[in-house]
């Protein structure tokens, strides 16, 4: 009872925020600033180095990046027990198109409602979050039937609100950096 109101707390609240910016650094140090402001549409996707649910999505992830120029991505890293060098190796291999920021203090995470890994939310230029959960129906990214993420960027790419605004975020929890 207390994780099921902790996760609609979360959501709830999620919901209800806007944010201006997104910013922090790359693993490699390198300092990012993403402005919502300036982009129709930004989706900010939390990922793991070790996590096989987040891994499994890498292509599909990677795809919809090529297939929606005109949206931004952004990889946020928050897992504070994953050590920082073999992330910074998985990133750099994995060459996703897109930046990914190193939340060594799960301060991203937090103010978002990270739950697990990938956990993605998708902001209009308002910074507002208007598709907030998985990427798919399924842990494994191999056995999924539907592809939430891309029906969410598909809706929005036509001008329309998401059909579907939240899904069920199912991966790794976010290992959280406690304050």
């Amino acid at each position: 009872t207390l994780l099921l109101t902790a996760l609609l707390t979360s959501c709830a609240t999620t919901s209800k925020n806007s944010i201006t910016k997104i910013e922090g650094k790359s693993h490699t140090g390198k300092s990012i600033s993403i402005n919502l402001n300036k982009n129709k549409t930004t989706v900010a996707v939390f990922m793991s180095a070790y996590c096989p649910c987040s891994k499994s999505h890498t292509k599909i992830i990677k795809n919809l990046n090529e297939k929606y120029k005109d949206i931004k991505f952004v990889g946020i890293h928050s897992n504070y027990n994953e050590r920082k060098n073999k992330a910074m190796e998985y990133f750099k291999n994995e060459n996703f198109g897109f930046p990914v920021i190193h939340d060594k203090e799960s301060t991203l995470a937090k103010k978002l409602g990270a739950l697990k890994t990938p956990h993605v939310f998708v902001f209009n230029n308002k910074g507002e979050v208007i598709y907030n959960g998985s990427v798919t129906d399924s842990a494994n990214a191999k056995t999924a039937k539907i592809q939430h993420l891309d029906i969410a960027l598909n809706d929005i790419s036509k001008g329309r609100q998401p059909t579907i605004p939240q899904k069920k975020t199912l991966g790794c929890y976010i290992a959280l950096k406690e304050d």
